[in-house]
């Protein structure tokens, strides 16, 4: 069990900085929502990749912060389309199509922690789409004494896109535990993206709400926060109570008809069928799992 740094609650100077000089001027400027990623050099992956984050994590500064509840809902489309170009950045070729949200969203966060941690060489020295177009040759690029690279895509659909490769993919946890105790290199508007994705709630929830919670239930154990563990086995306590009584009502008793009999056996198993649904959103969506046990709930959701 690991206790999560304190960072729910950041000085004024901080978050301005945080927020204004830190990042770059085109990180706040609106996007057309139908503009494609630009995925034509290493340097485009590269810079869209830690501007498109910084982004994200200018949204939930001040809600970390405690000046505000939860994110707006203009706030929530800047970073569902910021995560969306991220997850267009990573080659998730190699993950079944179910799995691909969750990996590709656990991978978005471990790469900013590492690249955010390691120092990176001047972005002019990356290659960039006119380098690119002058040397052909160039097919991929690696982040100087790591083994994280950005490749050009052979084939299939995204052949000639530069991406972040399926090897750095799969390895990005990994990456992510040998430098998550090296300091930033970086400044950040948001620290320990990863730790605050184990706590933060959905979007339904008041951030102050888990704020105010006993410091046990903001621990993490199982790659959860407690409070998370603690309100889904609740949740499915709930759900078993509700088939149980559903069954015993609708449980046909002595002499009862065929069609009585049917009906009644059916009971249980349709009300299940009804309630997955709402369930799996809340365990997803507010509770909002990540990791084994959010690709556990999501095959389950799948496979009724």
């Amino acid at each position: 069990m690991t206790r999560i740094p304190s960072y729910w609650r950041r000085g004024v100077i901080r978050l301005v900085l945080g927020l204004f000089l830190v990042l770059p001027a085109h990180a706040f400027a609106q996007q057309h929502p139908l503009e494609p990623v630009d995925t034509d050099s290493p340097r485009a992956v590269l810079e869209g990749f830690l501007i498109d984050f910084d982004v994200v994590t200018r949204v939930y500064s001040p809600i970390l912060a405690g000046a505000a509840d939860r994110p707006s809902a203009s706030e929530i489309k800047v970073v569902e389309a910021a995560f969306a170009r991220n997850l267009r950045r990573l080659d998730l070729s190699a993950i079944a199509p179910t799995a691909r949200l969750e990996e590709g969203s656990n991978t978005i966060a471990y790469l900013y922690e590492v690249l955010s941690r390691i120092e990176l060489p001047p972005l002019g020295t990356v290659p960039d789409a006119n380098m690119v177009r002058l040397n052909p040759t160039i097919a991929s690029w690696t982040v100087p004494h790591t083994s994280i690279t950005i490749a050009r895509v052979e084939s299939g659909p995204r052949a000639g896109e530069f991406l972040f490769t399926s090897e750095t993919v799969a390895r990005s946890h990994a990456y992510y535990e040998r430098v998550r105790d090296l300091p930033y290199l970086r400044d950040m508007p948001i620290e320990n993206v990863v730790e605050i994705r184990q706590i933060i709630p959905g979007n339904l929830v008041p951030l102050p709400v888990i704020q105010a919670l006993p410091d046990f239930m903001r621990e993490t154990f199982l790659g959860q926060g407690i409070w998370k563990l603690m309100a889904t086995v609740l949740l499915l306590a709930l759900l078993v109570g509700v088939l149980w009584m559903v069954n015993r009502a609708a449980h046909p008793g002595e002499g009862a008809s065929p069609v009585r009999y049917y009906f009644g056996q059916l009971a249980a198993p349709v009300t299940l069928l009804v309630l997955l649904g709402p369930t799996v959103y809340l365990l997803g969506e507010q509770i909002n799992l990540v990791g084994d046990m959010a690709r556990g709930m999501k095959l389950v959701g799948d496979s009724v």
